[in-house]
């Protein structure tokens, strides 16, 4: 009976932290835009971009839509939206889900991407 309860205890922690850890941490995703090299090709400033586009908003925003950004071929044709699949995918390995991609930092810790997708998911603008 003590070892089932271990058991069931052990499968219970590991279901919450697997939550937790899905969910992303917000907070941690603003300190990583400004660290993992988010900040030196994109802004958070509506309709301001810089290398790379404006990730203000970027949350649910048909991908290749920036205003003012001339993407390349690839996202232009593309009809996805920016959700949590498909920015974890992007984020991953930009270049494999966008040949074209001028965008070459990719993201490979999980955490950090789902953090990076709770922040960018706050709809931040400065």
């Amino acid at each position: 009976m003590r070892t089932w309860m271990g058991v069931l205890t052990l499968a219970a922690v590991i279901t919450m932290t697997s939550g937790a850890h899905a969910a992303g941490d917000a907070a941690n995703g603003a300190k990583l835009f400004k660290t993992k090299l988010c900040a030196s090709c994109h802004t958070l400033k509506p309709e301001k971009n810089m290398t790379g586009p404006s990730l203000a908003g970027v949350f649910g925003r048909q991908v290749g839509t920036a205003a003012k950004f001339k993407f390349s071929p690839d996202y232009a044709k593309s009809k996805a939206k920016w959700d949590e699949k498909t920015l974890d995918a992007y984020l991953t390995d930009p270049k494999k889900m966008f040949a074209s991609s001028r965008m070459t930092v990719k993201v490979p810790n999980a955490k950090d991407r789902a953090d990076l997708i709770a922040y960018l998911k706050t709809n931040p603008t400065q």
